[in-house]
Formats: C-alpha cells, sequence, structure tokens
C-alpha cells in the first residue's frame, strides 16, 4: 500500500497547477529536491511490499517511507493553503527535515537489503495491465448469479404467493436465515422480481434494506417511500405517526414487503406494529444471519435455512468466474486447471461469495503457475466464513498498487449504498489516485478502474447508463469490511456516527460521517486536521474552516431539504484546497461566490440546489474545473448566466446549467454577450438560449465542441433554430445523448434529418407537433432510450411499424392532452423493447398490438378515472400482456393493483 500512497503523493505534487503556484513563490526547486529522492526510494518499495506479509521489518520499513510521504503532502499542501503565504525559508526548513528523514530510510536499504532488487513500482506495472479496460459485455457483467438456488426460489415462491392464494389467506412471514455470503439477499431478489410475485402483488411490493446502524424512523420513512414514490419530505417526525401512515397506505392491499438484512428482533417488532392483516395473502420476506430472530418472526417457526452449493454447482460457478472467454468452462477448462480449480472448491465450501471473488483473482491469469501459487498463499481454515474474509483478503493483496486506494475509498459509503459512478470517478481524480494513461483523460482512464472492480467481482453494478457504462454500483458488505479494515491499518480512512467511536478518526486522512446529524461538530473535534476527504452521509455539514488541506467534501445529507436553510460560508472558510465540492441540498448563502473564487484547484463542482447562483459570475477564472454542475435539479429556470470570458476553461468536461445570451436589461454591469468559448474537452453540457441570444454566434460557439457526446438545450426561440443549431456542429454524428426542451409556442414538424443516426438517448420536452414523431424517430438505428413530454401532435394517431425501433428498450410518453389518442403497433416493431412508462396521457387508448412487445418487462401506465373505465381498461391491459413480469396500474385517485 505504500507504494501507491508514494505514487499519489509524487503525482500531486508535480501536477501542473500546484507547480505553477510553487514557481510563482519561488520554493519550486526545493519541493523538487525531496521529491527526486522520494522517487528514487519509490522504484524499491514494491519489492519492500512483496516481502512484508512474512517479515515486520519490511513492513515498518514500508510503513516509514508511506508517513514521510504523508508529512511531505502535508507540509507543502499547508504551505499552499496560507493566505499570505509563508515565508519561502520556512518551507526550505521543513523540507530539509524531511530529506533528511528519507536519507535516513535510503541508508536502511542496505540494512533490509532492499538496494539489491528494484525497479518499477508495481503501481506503474499495475498502470499497464490495466489500461484499455472497458465493459465486456455491458448487460452482463456485474449481474449476481443464483447458480444452484432454483429449487429453493420455486420452494419460496410457492410457499408465498401460490399457497397464500389458495391457503393461509392471513399476513405471513418467510425468513431466509444463513451466513454472509451465501446469498440471501441474491435470492431474496430473484423472488421479488419474479413473475409470480409481481402478477399476484402489482405496485404494492416493498423492498427495504436495513443499515447496520439503523434508525427506526428511517426505516418507517423508507417504507412510506417505497409506496407512494416520495422524498419523504412531508412526513411527521414522531414514529406513532409514521406507523399510523403506513398502517393507512396498506390497509385494504394485498402487500409483499422485503426486509434484507434484519438484525434486530426489536426492529421486527416495531415493523410488525405497521403492517395490517386483512387476511387477504400479504406476504413478509425477511433476510437476516441471526437464527434466533428468523426462528421468531417465521410464522411457520422453521425458518428457511440456506444451504452451501455442492461441490459440482461450485465448480460450476468457480469456472464461470475465473474463465469468462469460455462459453462452456466446464468442458473446455483445460485439465490442469480444473484439477487446480477443482482444490479450490473444497476449501471455498461451497459459499457463492467466496467462490465469485475468488474467480475474479483466478480471472487475471489462466496460467497453471498463478493458479497454483494462489492455492498455496491462502491461509485456508476450517472456519467457512473465515475462509471468505481470507479470500477477500487476498484479492485486496493481489491488486495492482494502483486500485488500491481505489478500493479502500469504497470503505467510506454505507452499507448496501448505492453508490454513483460519476461522483466516485471524480473523487478519485480528485485525491490523485489516478495516473495519466495514454491517449485517455483521467476519467476514462478511472473509468476503466472501476470497471476492473467488476470484472474481479468485487463491486456489483446496479445501474448501466445509455451507453453502457456504470451509473450506480455498490459493494457487498463482507468486502466493504474488508475495506474498512485495510483502510484503518494504513491510516487512509476511518467511518464515524457518533464522538464516541474513535476508529483512528484522529489519525485518518480521510473521515466518513454517516448518520451523526447535529454530532459532526463533536466529531471533527476529533478527527486529522490533515483530513483529504470529509463524506458527510445524513449528517449537518460541520465547521471544516481549519481543514485547510481537504481536497474533497461531499455532504450527502441531511435527509429532507430545507429551502430556507442558510450556508454559513465561515464553516468552509480555509477549505482553499478543494478539488471536489458536492453540496446537493439546498442553502442560501450571500458569500457562495467569493468562497468558491478562493478555490484554486477546484475540478469539481456539484451544486444542483444552491440559491442565488446567478452570484457566482467570479468562478469561471478557475483553470482546473473540469466538471461543473450548477443547476437543473430542480427548475428548467434554474441557470446561470454564462461568463463573459471563457478562454481558460480548457480543461472543462462537464457543464450544466449555464445561460447564453444578452443578459437581462435590469443588469447594467454586463450588457454585451459572452465571447465564444474555448472549451476543446467539453464531453458533457446542459445549457439555455434566453430569447435574445444572438443564434449565429451562437452556433459557433457550438462548432468549437468536437467531442460533444451529450448535449441538452433548454430555449424560448423557435424549434427550427434548436434543431438547425444541432445539425449544423461537426459534432452531430457523433452525439449519443440529445435533450430538447421548448418553451415557446408553435406549431413544428418533426424530420429524421434532425437527428444524428448514433443517437442513443432522445428526451423532447414541450414539443407540439403537426406530425406522429414515432414515424420519424422510430428509423433511428441504435436508440435505446426515447421520452416525449409535452402537449402532443395534432394527428392524434402512433403508429410504430414493423422493424421500427430496432433497438430500444424504454419508451416513455407523458402528453397532457384530453382529447381521444390511437396508437397502433405492428408485429415485429421495438422488439428488444423491455421498460414502457405511459403518465399524464388520460386521453391513450390501449394500443392495438399491445401484445406484440414481447420483450417488454415491465410496464407502469396512469389511468385517469374521470375519463377511463379505469377497471375495464386495466383487465384488457393485463389481458394483452400476460408476458409482462411487471404491471403497475395506477389510477389518479387510487391505486388499482
Amino acid at each position: 500500500m505504500a507504494d501507491a500512497i508514494v505514487s499519489i503523493v509524487l503525482r500531486n505534487l508535480s501536477d501542473a497547477a500546484v507547480k505553477e503556484v510553487l514557481q510563482q513563490r519561488g520554493v519550486a526547486e526545493q519541493v523538487e529536491t525531496v521529491c527526486r529522492e522520494l522517487s528514487r526510494i519509490h522504484s524499491f518499495i514494491g519489492d519492500a511490499e512483496t516481502k512484508q506479509m512474512g517479515d515486520n521489518k519490511w513492513r515498518n520499513w514500508a510503513e516509514e517511507v508511506r508517513d514521510v510521504s504523508y508529512d511531505l503532502e502535508d507540509v507543502v499542501d499547508t504551505y499552499l493553503s496560507e493566505v499570505p503565504p509563508k515565508e519561502s525559508d520556512e518551507l526550505e526548513c521543513e523540507i530539509d527535515q524531511i530529506l533528511a528523514r528519507l536519507q535516513e530510510i535510503s541508508n536502511s536499504m542496505v540494512q533490509y537489503g532492499i538496494d539489491n532488487f528494484g525497479g518499477k513500482s508495481t503501481c506503474e506495472v499495475g498502470l499497464g495491465q490495466l489500461s484499455g479496460i472497458r465493459p465486456a459485455v455491458a448487460s452482463e457483467i456485474g449481474n449476481p448469479d443464483v447458480v444452484g438456488f432454483d429449487a429453493d426460489k420455486e420452494y419460496i415462491c410457492n410457499n408465498m404467493v401460490k399457497f397464500g392464494l389458495e391457503g393461509t389467506p392471513s399476513l405471513s412471514v418467510v425468513a431466509i436465515v444463513g451466513p454472509a455470503g451465501i446469498g440471501k439477499t441474491t435470492l431474496a431478489s430473484q423472488i421479488y422480481n419474479s413473475v409470480e410475485v409481481h402478477r399476484a402483488y402489482g405496485t404494492a411490493c416493498v423492498w427495504v434494506t436495513i443499515p447496520q446502524a439503523f434508525s427506526l424512523l428511517k426505516v418507517y420513512l423508507k417504507i412510506l417511500e417505497k409506496l407512494e414514490s416520495m422524498d419523504g419530505s412531508g412526513w411527521a417526525e414522531d414514529e406513532d405517526s409514521l406507523v399510523d401512515y403506513i398502517n393507512y397506505y396498506l390497509k385494504g392491499k394485498k402487500f409483499f414487503l422485503v426486509l434484507d438484512n434484519v438484525q434486530s428482533a426489536d426492529l421486527w417488532k416495531a415493523i410488525q406494529r405497521a403492517l395490517p392483516d386483512d387476511h387477504n395473502g400479504s406476504r413478509v420476506l425477511m433476510t437476516t444471519t441471526n437464527l434466533a430472530i428468523a426462528e421468531h418472526a417465521d410464522t411457520s417457526g422453521q425458518p428457511y435455512k440456506l444451504h452451501f452449493l455442492t461441490e459440482d454447482i461450485s465448480l460450476q460457478l468457480l469456472l464461470r468466474k475465473a474463465l469468462p472467454i469460455y462459453q462452456d468452462p466446464i468442458e473446455e477448462c483445460p485439465k490442469n486447471l480444473s484439477n487446480l480449480a477443482k482444490q479450490f472448491v473444497k476449501q471455498c465450501g461451497g459459499l457463492p461469495l467466496a467462490l465469485v471473488v475468488l474467480g475474479g483473482i483466478l480471472s487475471k491469469t489462466s496460467e497453471y503457475e498463478g493458479w497454483s501459487k494462489l492455492l498455496k498463499m491462502i491461509n485456508w481454515n476450517a472456519n467457512v466464513e473465515n475462509q471468505c474474509i481470507e479470500i477477500i483478503a487476498t484479492s485486496y493483496e493481489h491488486l495492482p498498487a494502483v486500485l488500491k486506494p481505489c478500493f479502500m475509498y469504497f470503505a467510506a459509503f454505507p452499507k448496501d449504498f448505492d453508490i454513483r459512478a460519476k461522483s466516485l470517478i471524480r473523487m478519485w481524480v480528485a485525491e490523485g489516485f489516478i495516473p495519466q494513461g495514454e491517449n485517455e483523460t483521467l476519467e476514462e482512464t478511472a473509468t476503466g478502474f472501476l470497471e476492473d472492480f467488476v470484472q474481479r467481482n468485487m463491486v456489483q453494478v446496479t445501474k448501466r447508463a445509455y451507453d453502457g457504462s456504470i451509473k450506480q454500483c455498490h459493494i457487498h458488505s463482507v468486502l466493504r469490511d474488508v475495506a474498512i479494515e485495510k483502510a484503518r491499518d494504513n491510516k487512509f480512512l476511518a467511518v464515524c456516527s457518533n464522538p464516541d467511536e474513535q476508529q483512528n478518526c484522529h489519525e485518518a486522512r480521510r473521515l466518513a460521517v454517516h448518520d451523526a446529524h447535529e454530532k459532526s461538530n463533536e466529531i471533527m473535534k476529533k478527527a486529522n486536521i490533515n483530513l483529504r476527504s470529509l463524506i458527510l452521509f445524513n449528517s449537518d455539514l460541520p465547521n471544516c474552516s481549519q481543514l485547510k488541506v481537504l481536497r474533497v467534501l461531499s455532504h450527502l445529507g441531511p435527509e429532507k431539504i430545507n429551502f430556507g436553510a442558510k450556508l454559513e460560508t465561515q464553516r468552509l472558510e480555509g477549505c482553499t484546497q478543494l478539488r471536489y465540492f458536492e453540496l446537493p441540498y439546498c442553502y442560501k448563502s450571500d458569500c457562495f461566490n467569493e468562497l468558491i473564487s478562493r478555490m484554486k484547484f477546484v475540478q469539481t463542482l456539484d451544486l444542483p440546489y444552491v440559491r442565488e447562483r446567478y452570484q457566482i459570475d467570479d468562478i469561471w477564472h478557475i483553470k482546473t474545473m473540469r466538471h461543473v454542475m450548477i443547476g437543473r435539479r430542480m427548475f428548467y429556470d434554474d441557470f446561470v448566466f454564462a461568463p463573459l470570458n471563457w478562454a481558460e476553461l480548457t480543461n472543462i468536461q462537464t457543464l450544466h446549467g449555464v445561460k447564453y445570451g444578452l443578459y437581462y436589461p435590469y443588469d447594467l454591469y454586463h450588457p454585451e454577450t459572452p465571447e465564444s468559448p474555448n472549451m476543446p474537452n467539453l464531453h458533457d453540457l446542459r445549457i439555455e438560449f434566453d430569447w435574445n441570444f444572438d443564434s449565429e454566434k451562437f452556433v459557433e460557439y457550438l462548432s468549437t465542441l468536437k467531442h460533444l457526446v451529450s448535449l441538452q438545450m433548454v430555449g424560448q426561440t423557435a424549434p427550427s433554430e434548436m434543431f438547425d443549431m444541432v445539425s449544423r456542429c461537426p459534432f452531430f454524428q457523433n452525439l449519443k445523448s440529445l435533450e430538447l426542451c421548448y418553451r415557446g409556442l408553435g406549431l413544428y414538424r418533426l424530420s429524421f434529418a434532425m437527428f444524428p443516426t448514433n443517437l442513443t438517448k432522445v428526451k423532447l420536452m414541450n414539443f407540439e407537433l403537426s406530425n406522429d414523431p414515432m414515424a420519424e424517430l422510430e428509423k433511428l438505428p441504435v436508440l435505446k432510450i426515447l421520452k416525449f413530454e409535452g402537449p402532443g401532435f395534432w394527428d392524434h394517431v402512433m403508429r410504430c411499424s414493423a422493424g421500427g425501433f430496432p433497438k430500444l428498450e424504454k419508451l416513455k410518453l407523458s402528453m397532457d392532452c384530453l382529447y381521444e389518442w390511437e396508437w397502433e403497433i405492428e408485429n415485429g416493431a421495438m422488439p428488444m423493447l423491455q421498460q414502457l412508462e405511459i403518465c399524464h396521457f388520460d386521453g391513450l387508448c390501449v394500443p392495438i398490438g399491445l401484445q406484440y412487445l414481447s420483450s417488454l418487462r415491465r410496464l407502469d401506465w396512469t389511468l385517469y378515472e374521470h375519463r377511463d373505465n379505469s377497471p375495464n381498461k386495466a383487465k384488457l391491459i393485463r389481458e394483452l400482456c400476460k408476458h409482462v413480469p411487471y404491471i403497475s396500474l395506477i389510477n389518479f385517485e387510487k391505486k388499482i393493483g
């Protein structure tokens, strides 16, 4: 791990923006001198880390190098944060002390025998091995296997659904019990998503994962949010009221509730209070590692004990993960590897998680020598659960050094938390974890790293974006426990929920605060003043003014959005070193512009709810900015006027929430239109153009964006101008995602020629069309996602022809119309459609040919009682969609199942 730490420190100190400031202050030469000595030692450290597992002296030597690297980084970053800067001779004195320590470490290399080795660091070797990693099969990677659980699934479904319909009508509970890693959650997920369950229970299916440090109030709110698809901001804050709410919403409904990871008997008793028993076949499915809780909750008194996998099925699962290149790994696996695989299987004891993670390690080498060496290396023992931990720890040790900090960073996120991939990647970049790859941006290299974790079965993908990239992911709780342990041992990161939890937070260089709420200030009093990351979940924003070298600040909480809250900017006054600043909740501040303008190296600004965004004009001179998201999560009018001078924004890749055009008449200081920017690396743009903008100048601006792949435009001008701008630009054919929102009035005709043929996602809002858009859009050859929201079009018949929309997977129609519409779907249209959502479209008749959508897996349709004969329409839809596993038909007044 010291190898990776030294690499990160050297990389951060060689950053161009940092070197420029050091040069201006006349101290660059001193810093370069000590970096050269550290770099020389770094070339030997990989060998020391290879030896350290069996020898304390090697470990101690590596830890000395790690600690002096930390100190060097602290000295330089603290110097950079001083306003005004301290005298250069003070820095020189501190650098000399660090240099002396490095020379002592260098001299001790002879004593340890380290000078006889050396070469490339394992960090750099790892980068070479990882180059070019991308999703192999986007639809398959990360999907959990349920190998050997078919009989379990069938048995539980029969008892919960079929027997419930014909037998016991009263509310009953089935508890799945077993050790961590045996597949309880995976099996429960398969049952929850099964055709049988969704046909029997419809929309009244609720899944709630119980966090490790749960609050009953939070669990109640989660159940309500699932039931009513709300954010929880309107509910009462006492438990008794929430119990009444849940009981009210479930009363009279046949529901299916999954409670994943129940570890408290008191929790189950409390939830029981909220569940009505209307003797209509409602069911609860629970997973737990605690047999006593399972026996108490299961209404039969005999919980379902999940068994370990047989050796044959274990071998099938292991080889599928270890040799993904083979279609039939059992038959195609070389005999010498097959024999080793059977030995691995015997040692794993049939625990699925151990087999999956072990398969990830083995997949990185198909050589007999590598498999044989790993078999001897793992410390096999009799306890299956301990074996799983041992295998996961081994998986960590086998990571290239460059990946180890990235893996430990997962420890910051709560258990079963769905992590936004883009945020995670940008945090890694801000921390300096990502080395510069050849012909790749740092973000592209980091994306490859994340995909590598998926291929190693150390991370699971929960959602992919329109282009196949990872959108959300999470890490298994056992893997997370290993990440927490490794992060603690390396003083890398600590997790804390209350001031009494020490957890090495006074030494750790990163801190994640979970569910501390108003106690976050007390926790910060015990934290390391040299924190590099502070990540807050459901906790108040503490006073961070003393954290002068903080690089990452992410405030993911509190749970409720307070639109009147005022951001006390003095809490962040000293945070001038921030690279990543995420504040996704609504604050008011008069000094926000001044605060951000002092952040000399900021790369990511994710501030979608900050009010008075028009006050941040002064931030655009920051040359290091890479991702700026300053609007667009609440309303379309929450855009910030574009800066007058874009010339320095050459590093920008993402830009959301700016307005382009003449400044409003009341602004006497900025009467002119902004200049055309120079943003050669822009990939993702969300922009509004004002009613009085210069269209030719705007097209000139767009014409410079040669690498744009995602474009969202909002405007009050004629739709023809919006489409013409897109079609006249060089990036046109490279565009993958296009979203257009029109605020004006007028009729427009849509044509296929207006759209790039490589589009995979299209969203059109507020357009009133004179023709059927389906006839034109269905010609797009690779379109996967289509959303049409608006007043609609004059031709009240939509037609989807055979062969149309060949790749479409998701379709959403939302048109606020009062007249009757017809929709004709020919056999062979939309052959890959999986999800169909129809809302605010009360005049739409049941489509002719709806039954032809053979790949459809989910249908959500809002019916309107005041216009439709809802029960008959719902019955017809269900008859035509017998093949669809999940159907949600919701009446405007009440749920109809």
